[in-house]
């Protein structure tokens, strides 16, 4: 059974609590009281332009067909009666509305906001060299098992899938589970092999230090997969750490430097014949309230400074500890590559990298992509979405 068109939005409500009384305060002001006894302030011209009515909301589409900018100032709630939820009479068109009881009350909290789907991510030390494991076959057919293995992801902002195929295309399989591949100049997927024609040292046996991907662009992938399609050649152990441990640790034991981290940029740009990506940020940059939101610590894509001359030696100084700091075993893990593995990380929070290894000792092959932070949090939305509409319609 679908949902009746009770809302503005394809989202499904619940609500034990029920409106005990819900009066016009004013021109600005409807006032709406639960059973719990929380009141919640609503401006009329929110209700207004949420109303379910097809003049208002395209019932196939549930996008807003009112334009507010042609709305005269006389738009205004004329009365509000209870009901299963409310129905308000508007002025001066006479427009009969109804308003979902368990809408209104999502509507008085802050649940719709962009960042409650998103756990608190837990800075982590390692106390193991496994990352945080789940079943690749069950992420890929269990929704109870993708939601675990993603509210891991973002706490944890690290998990390996293991035992999965080995075919090429299971990177894309796996991404589409949480969204749409991020294209790239390395095109929608990548493959990480040793190359004789190599555009990155990624394609190299060389030792790749801890780092992140993309920073010369204007926003880095939030989400990197790596699949493990083979790998019989010795050393190439996988490097991880975890960037914002690492970053609450600077700003605790080196503030001067912290700062410089977060305020003195630099240019990163790819070396490249076919592309020239560049952009200039910080090595580590906060949020409006100090919050931790995206390190670019790519030693081998940093041009030059981008700060005023008598910054510049403190920055390299701070950039110099970061990158011991970041080396240090207690914030790294090193894990080998089983074939069937597939990391997914955050790519602006955590730090990765890779041990050398011997090409002449056999093959590695790890094909990658890109996912972006938005889908990781949509997909989350809409596990909650699907569990409530069961909940509610069965």
């Amino acid at each position: 059974m679908s949902d009746p068109f009770l809302t503005p939005d394809f989202d499904t409500y619940l609500t034990d609590d029920r409106i005990v009384r819900a009066e016009i305060r004013d021109e600005t002001t409807i006032e709406v009281e639960w059973t719990d006894g929380r009141i919640d302030h609503h401006h009329p011209w929110t209700l207004r332009e949420n109303s379910v009515d097809p003049t208002t909301t395209a019932p196939i589409t549930r996008e807003r067909l009112t334009d507010i900018a042609a709305w005269g100032d006389e738009i205004a709630a004329e009365s509000v009666t209870i009901d299963d939820g409310l129905t308000i009479t508007w002025r001066p068109d006479g427009l009969v509305a109804s308003y979902d009881r368990a809408w209104l009350r999502h509507l008085g909290g802050t649940d719709w906001r962009p960042d409650t789907v998103r756990p608190d991510p837990v800075p982590w030390e390692p106390s193991t060299d496994s990352p945080p494991s789940f079943d690749g076959a069950a992420f890929l057919r269990s929704d109870d098992t993708l939601e675990r293995a993603l509210r891991t992801l973002a706490t944890h902002g690290l998990i390996r899938l293991q035992q999965l195929s080995t075919d090429a295309e299971t990177v894309l399989e796996v991404a589409a589970r949480i969204g749409v591949v991020r294209p790239t100049q390395f095109g929608p997927s990548f493959d990480v092999v040793n190359r004789a024609d190599a555009d990155s040292q990624a394609y190299t046996a060389d030792r790749l230090g801890l780092h992140m991907d993309i920073p010369t662009r204007e926003t880095p992938a939030g989400l990197q997969l790596l699949h493990c399609i083979e790998n019989t050649a010795t050393g190439g152990e996988s490097l991880m750490a975890d960037g914002l441990a690492i970053i609450e640790h600077l700003r605790a034991t080196e503030p001067e430097l912290f700062e410089a981290l977060t305020t003195c940029s630099w240019v990163w740009a790819n070396r490249s014949t076919t592309t020239d990506v560049r952009w200039s940020a910080p090595v580590v940059r906060l949020d409006s309230d100090g919050r931790f939101v995206e390190h670019r610590l790519v030693n081998i894509l940093r041009l030059f400074p981008d700060m005023a001359h008598d910054q510049v030696d403190t920055a390299y100084r701070a950039l110099r500890h970061f990158t011991r700091v970041a080396d240090d075993p207690r914030f790294s893990i090193s894990f080998p590559f089983e074939p069937g593995d597939c990391v997914i990380f955050d790519n602006r929070r955590m730090l990765h990298g890779r041990e050398a290894f011997d090409p002449r000792s056999g093959d590695r092959h790890l094909r990658g992509c890109y996912v972006d932070h938005d889908d990781l949090w949509s997909r989350l939305r809409m596990l909650a979405r699907a569990q409530r509409h069961h909940e509610r319609w069965g």
